[in-house]
């Protein structure tokens, strides 16, 4: 979103205190391990990021067990290890030991087998524009299962030496790893599985889209923090995937990679996700068996403010896809957004459905506010608004299935918390009677 000037004296000392010559006396130390941080958890493996020049094996002590893992190198120190032959909904304690690095200790949870029932919490945010971050903290003692982070993960800025960070890999990867070096967000990634997309400010320029000139150089970046991911997206475009966690299916979007949005393309024309990334939603929604499923993108999705982005600049894709929704019960399903600096829970009908209905949480605002928009945003009449959180928050979702009962019984339960001192802002609970439609039949006992 765009920036008032009256906040330039702020960022102007904000550029000061973040001035890449820090960064550089970081990396200069003779040991510029960062990590292991944890990555995409599945039954049976665990992905651990790490950025660690020059290693090629890491002993990791698994429990009892002392395994030498690959150290799998996606470039520029930059990679991830494999833990395998794991257990289901089991507990491991890890000690990673890095050749020139003091060892760092995890404690690894394996989620459950795919399943029709189950419990299931997770964190969700973005805009984590400032340096101070406390939100990192609120999301550690809420210990959440795992964390999904919507984009503008870090902000690409000015250089003091001219240019911008997103003019070369090398300057984007310095601001990258600033990022990364926030201890409260290392020392949470430290605890938890940490999922994310992209937005503009860590894809390239502000409100930036396809016509992006280093999109595939940003795209090589963006693999070198986030290759714990499941997958990055198909034919060398994008960075979307999906993966399930036991009663739930996400499927995160790139709104940025494909956006044809503008001038001069015609109205009717513009694209958000564009047809290969939608073709891939509709087949893996269809192909899906999970109870919920979970949709997320940096920008908002069913409604969006005019002046800022999202899925309402391309109304005649979106219009589309919703179309398709309604026509094929895929079953209860919530959007995620980010984005807006602020947070908000609203549902609206899917037309053609039969009375079902969808629910989005806009998380945004970790560590960003909303520019003395607060009030704009708070009178904004939004339909079937439950609430609005405009102070630097962080979200949480609660959704639990109970065996053998009817699915409408099942339960989704949304929070918003201040990322100051984690106070409860807002929460709705509601069944998932709530996404309307013919009654569901029970879920079948698990195996």
């Amino acid at each position: 979103m765009p920036v008032p000037r009256s906040l330039s004296i702020t960022l102007l000392a904000l550029a000061l205190a973040l001035s890449p010559g820090a960064v550089r006396s970081q990396e200069a130390d003779p040991a510029p391990v960062i990590g292991p941080t944890l990555g995409h958890t599945s039954p049976t493996e665990a992905r651990l990021w790490l950025y660690a020049p020059g290693v090629k094996v890491v002993e990791v002590a698994l429990d009892q067990e002392v395994r030498q893992v690959p150290f799998e190198r996606s470039g520029r120190g930059f990679g991830i290890l494999r833990i395998g032959d794991l257990q289901p909904e089991r507990t491991y304690a890890l000690e990673v030991r890095v050749p020139g690095a003091k060892p760092t200790r995890l404690t690894l949870r394996t989620p459950p087998l795919p399943g029709a029932s189950g419990k299931l919490r997770f964190g969700v945010g973005s805009c984590a524009r400032f340096s101070e971050q406390p939100a990192w903290e609120v999301v550690r003692r809420q210990r959440p299962d795992l964390f999904l982070f919507l984009g503008d993960t870090v902000y690409y800025q000015k250089r003091a030496e001219g240019g911008f960070d997103w003019d070369t890999i090398p300057w984007m990867i310095e601001r990258q790893l600033q990022g990364r070096r926030v201890p409260g967000l290392l020392r949470a990634m430290q605890e938890l599985p940490f999922y994310s997309v992209w937005d503009d400010h860590d894809y390239g320029p502000n409100d930036s889209d396809a016509r992006y000139a280093l999109r595939a150089e940003s795209r090589v970046v963006h693999r070198y923090f986030w290759g714990t991911n499941p997958s990055c997206g198909e034919d060398g475009r994008g960075v979307y995937y999906s993966f399930r966690r036991g009663p739930v299916e996400f499927f995160l979007l790139d709104g940025r990679s494909f956006k044809d949005a503008h001038k001069p393309t015609p109205k009717p024309e513009r694209v958000l996700y564009g047809a290969a990334q939608l073709a891939w939603l509709q087949r893996s929604l269809l192909a899906s068996d999970a109870p919920l499923k979970v949709i997320g993108s940096g920008t908002q999705i069913l409604y969006g403010y005019g002046p800022g982005e999202g899925w309402h600049e391309a109304p005649s894709e979106r219009a589309r896809f919703m179309e398709w929704l309604g026509a094929h019960d895929v079953g209860p399903t919530l959007f995620l957004s980010g984005d807006i600096h602020v947070s908000e829970l609203y549902h609206a009908p899917l037309a053609g459905s039969g009375g079902r209905k969808v629910w989005e949480l806009t998380s945004s605002g970790l560590a960003a506010d909303a520019f003395g928009y607060e009030p704009f945003f708070e009178a904004a009449k939004r339909p079937e608004r439950r609430w609005v959180a405009t102070q630097q928050n962080v979200c949480f979702v609660e959704v639990e299935i109970p065996p053998g009962r009817p699915l409408a019984e099942a339960t989704i339960r949304f929070e918003v918390r201040s990322s100051a001192k984690g106070e409860l802002l807002h929460e709705t609970q509601e069944t998932f009677a709530s996404f309307g439609g013919a009654a569901a039949p029970a879920p079948a006992p698990p195996k």
